[in-house]
């Protein structure tokens, strides 16, 4: 891999995990730099993965919430 490479899949790396560690601190990071570079475009997509896979189980949670609550009233 060349260095480009390397550079955005260390920035995707961090920005996932910081993402999930510790959102507010990502989003001040990259809402803050203005210019861009293949860590901070690595990192941006990054972040957005982790809340794209975060919404997705939200939504599976609420899903089997709901299954569960019509469940219920098919007991009752």
């Amino acid at each position: 891999m060349n260095d480009t490479n390397n550079r955005y899949i260390a920035g995707f790396n961090v920005g996932y995990l910081m993402a999930k560690y510790c959102p507010k601190v990502v989003e001040r990071l990259t809402a803050g730099i203005r210019q861009t570079f293949d860590f901070l475009e690595g990192m941006k997509a990054g972040q957005q993965q982790y809340e794209q896979e975060l919404a997705q189980e939200m939504d599976e949670i609420a899903r089997i919430r709901n299954s569960s609550k019509d469940l219920h009233r098919d007991i009752d």
